[in-house]
């Protein structure tokens, strides 16, 4: 036999053979799948954040229908870390269940933070939260530039609220509130109920709407044309003009509100009328 040949064959069963422990180790069934690849982007709903990425005394809830998350502060918060919320979504800052005092506002960075007053408590940095409903103890919430909109609910305590420009929607249910834009942009409010001084720049726009049944006081103080506009005409309402300005004030059985400058009133029915 000729060796020479038989170390060639041999050697072409080898590339064979290597060749095919190659092909079997790429097969089909060990390949990535890039629809179940970690990286994928999928329509699959966001979870809330891990518990340890949370402070302590705060309570997650999922809306079931939206996903949407609702963080609710109570009593043992800590402070620190980052409350996440579901980018797109409606997120809320909940502190109505906090007796303390707390301030939401914004750095020369366009960082959204939580503090508490408690000196011995870190800032807690918000991000994706768009909404703060205020608790019963001295708050403050003070944006800066809020393009997409900013929403504050008022329950109760004494509350300062502020912004500087953008979109400010406020509802006020209770409590003592100063609400108040500084520079430019839309202020719209809600009153169902308070003590409440509406206060913004003479550049701005939007509407005070009084929601049926109101009650308390409230004054709008501002020369920017804002209407004041009622859901219904309130049982027992009156119109009287101001003395000492161009405003009105409107009293009806459960309310009342002050108008310092000149401004339209507007009711569902009867249209509207200039003051």
């Amino acid at each position: 036999m000729d060796f020479g040949l038989l170390f060639v064959l041999l050697g072409v069963g080898a590339v064979f053979a290597l060749t095919d422990i190659f092909s079997s180790s790429g097969s089909e069934s060990d390949t990535p799948d890039p629809e179940n690849s970690p990286d994928h982007d999928t329509d699959a709903p966001v979870d809330p954040p891990d518990d340890a990425e949370l402070p302590d005394g705060v309570d997650v809830v999922e809306d079931p229908e939206t996903g949407a998350l609702t963080f609710v502060i109570t009593d043992e918060f800590s402070g620190a870390g980052i409350l996440s919320g579901v980018p797109g979504m409606a997120d809320i800052l909940d502190l109505s269940e906090f007796s303390g005092n707390a301030s939401v506002t914004e750095n020369d960075q366009g960082e959204v933070f939580l503090q508490i007053e408690d000196e011995s408590t870190e800032p807690t940095l918000l991000t994706g939260i768009n909404e703060v409903i205020l608790g019963p103890g001295d708050n403050v919430v003070n944006v800066g530039s809020v393009p997409g909109g900013f929403g504050v609910t008022a329950t109760e305590g004494t509350n300062s609220i502020t912004a500087w420009r953008g979109l400010l929607d406020v509802t006020l249910l209770g409590g003592t509130n100063s609400v108040d834009m500084a520079d430019s942009g839309t202020l719209t409010v809600a009153i169902a109920g308070g003590e409440n001084r509406i206060v913004p720049d003479e550049d701005v726009s939007g509407t005070v709407t009084i929601l049926a049944g109101a009650t308390g006081e409230t004054t709008l103080d501002t020369e920017a044309f804002i209407p004041v506009v009622f859901e219904r005409e309130e049982p027992g309402l009156q119109i009287t003009p101001a003395e000492a300005s161009d405003g009105a004030i409107v009293t009806w059985e459960t309310g009342r509100i002050t108008i310092v400058n000149g401004t339209e009133i507007i009711f569902p029915e009867e249209g509207a009328g200039a003051v």
